[in-house]
């Protein structure tokens, strides 16, 4: 268990990093509308 409790810990630290620099790009990327617009298409995806 205590290896499971490290790959968490791992993958956890590696999303939030990853997150954070691809937020970033993201918001240097494209305008309000089309991050707007993207997250209404997910949502619809989602459904």
């Amino acid at each position: 268990m205590p290896k499971m409790k490290v790959l968490k810990e791992v993958t956890e630290h590696h999303l939030e990093e990853e997150e954070s620099t691809i937020f970033e790009q993201a918001r240097k990327a494209v305008s309000e509308q089309q991050a707007h617009d993207i997250g209404q298409a997910v949502g619809k995806t989602i459904q």
